[in-house]
């Protein structure tokens, strides 16, 4: 099964706060980023989206824009 990235603001099945694009671009800022972006797609994605639910186990101050938004 194919892991699909879905970095909609706001949206209601979004698993990851960058997209590919954005990933790719700050990969190429910071140590071991050249080895992360070699990776496959679905290694990479999965990677965001593991990222995603572990910064999702912070505590922040604030609400969400919508209730219907999952980040």
């Amino acid at each position: 099964m194919a892991v699909t990235l879905d970095a909609t603001l706001s949206g209601a099945t979004s698993n990851s706060y960058v997209d590919m694009t954005q990933a790719l671009a700050i990969a190429q800022n910071i140590p071991g980023g050249g080895d992360w972006a070699a990776l496959g797609e679905e290694e990479r994605n999965l990677s965001l989206i593991v990222a995603t639910r572990w910064l999702e186990t912070l505590n922040y101050a604030g609400d969400r824009c919508k209730e219907t938004q999952r980040l």
